[in-house]
């Protein structure tokens, strides 16, 4: 039978046996497409599914005059490539997030660093800031508070 009656026969009657009969004659070429681009086997099966599955949605939509076999072959070349740009950017996002990863240990470790000098920072505000205060009361060391509030 030809590729568009199997086509025609898994749209019209549902027939599973149809598409699996035309996936059997087109799944090598699919396949051997998707991995000569994407030189990983897991990531041509991936492809190969996503082909056929785009298939089975479009089926209606096609051409009849459509030659079957370009459009699978180009259909798997370009899902290919999709892939791999999906890859290269997942990569590219799993690498800038380990930096990130990088960076929040090293501000970590920074922070190790800065905070005992902070501290005594803030503790000489605090009293140089006490002695203006008493200056400015003109009170006692003692009861600067008071003058204060």
């Amino acid at each position: 039978m030809e590729d568009w009656r199997l086509l025609q026969e898994y749209l019209d009657r549902g027939s599973v046996a149809a598409f699996t009969a035309l996936m059997g004659r087109h799944l090598n070429l699919v396949y051997s497409a998707a991995l000569r681009r994407l030189s990983d086997p897991e990531a041509a099966r991936d492809v190969t599914q996503a082909v056929f599955c785009l298939l089975a949605q479009k089926a209606r939509r096609m051409n009849p005059r459509t030659a079957l076999v370009g459009w699978l072959y180009q259909t798997a070349c370009f899902k290919a490539a999709c892939y791999a740009r999906d890859e290269r950017r997942r990569h590219r996002r799993e690498q800038e997030a380990a930096a990130m990863h990088h960076t929040d240990i090293d501000r970590e470790n920074a922070w190790e660093h800065v905070a005992p000098h902070l501290d005594k920072a803030l503790l000489w505000q605090e009293r140089n800031s006490r002695r203006q205060s008493q200056q400015a009361c003109s009170c006692s060391s003692g009861s600067a508070p008071a003058c204060i509030s």
